[in-house]
Order: structure tokens, then sequence, then C-alpha cells
């Protein structure tokens, strides 16, 4: 676990950076969202990209299946580019009032580029046993 006094040691020394943009990546079940949720304690801003997909949906009209998300995000991929998912939540980024900004969900190194453009970005990848994941 992370302790709070390391999160506000390792953070407060990046004092003045426009943003942090920390992208949270892993298998599904292994603790991005429970960590996301844990760090949003100490006022970092998350941002889900699954909900900006929903969102999306919601404006296309589409129901928000997992298969039709799915069509949806190889759509968005295949018109806008690989990056194209990151793009949705640039907004979200923008409006911002947090330094830090966790992204839940981040797929791809294109993603991580379009990030850049809004910050400094690290990655964190989040690792569990099939095991501890669904066991």
């Amino acid at each position: 676990m992370i302790s709070g006094s390391f999160i506000d040691w390792k953070f407060s020394a990046i004092a003045g950076v426009a943003k942090l943009i920390v992208c949270l990546t892993g298998m599904p079940g292994a603790g991005k969202s429970t960590i996301a949720d844990a760090l949003k304690s100490k006022g970092f801003d998350k941002i889900t990209m699954g909900d900006a997909v929903r969102a999306e949906a919601v404006l296309r009209k589409i129901e928000p299946t997992s298969a039709n998300l799915g069509k949806l995000m190889l759509d968005l991929r295949e018109k806008k580019g690989p990056g194209a998912v990151a793009e949705l939540i640039k907004d979200q980024i923008a409006n911002s009032k947090s330094n830090v900004i966790l992204i839940d969900g981040v797929r791809s190194i294109a993603e991580v580029e379009v990030l850049k453009k809004f910050g400094t970005v690290k990655i964190l990848a989040v690792h569990a046993s099939g095991d501890t994941r669904f066991g």
C-alpha cells in the first residue's frame, strides 16, 4: 500500500508543474480504480477513459453495451487515429483544477502521446495475479 506521507512528498516535489498526468494501466480487476479512488482522497482528479467512451456512445445514440463500446473504440481509432480515445478527455484535463490528474484505463502508447500535450505524463502499471483479480 502507498502511504499518504510518501504521496505528499512525491507530489509536492513536482509543485509548480502545470499538470502531472498519472496514467494507470493494467489488466481488468488489477486495482486501477481502487488506486485512483484512494489517491482521489488526496485531492487529485480522476478521469476514467471508459466513462469518456460511454459518454461518446450516448452522444451518438448508441446503446452502451460492451460489444457496442468496443466497436465504437475501434471506429474512433480507425477514423481519428490510435490516440482518439484520449482525445475524448482533453477538455476534462484542461478544465481540471488539480495539478495531478489520474487517468484510469490508458490502453496504448498512442494515448500516452496525446496526453503529453497536456502535461507531464507518468505511467503506473498495476499488476495483480489472476487469482487475486478473479479468485
